[in-house]
């Protein structure tokens, strides 16, 4: 995996956060919250399926 993939998929550690305070807090989710966690999570999964991945080189 690339570096510049890894730091974009580390933007989804915060996106757990108001779903478990959802969960285990029982607090609401603002729309604004929704949204950017969509966007985040819509992200992740654009370079996951179409970023370039490195070759390995052959030993």
């Amino acid at each position: 995996m690339r570096v510049q993939h890894a730091g974009v998929l580390g933007y989804l550690e915060p996106v757990s956060a108001p779903v478990y305070a959802l969960l285990l807090l029982g607090q609401g989710i603002a729309a604004w919250t929704i949204a950017g966690g969509a966007l985040i999570c819509v992200a992740g999964a654009l370079v996951v399926m179409f970023g370039e991945r490195e070759e390995l080189m052959p030993a």
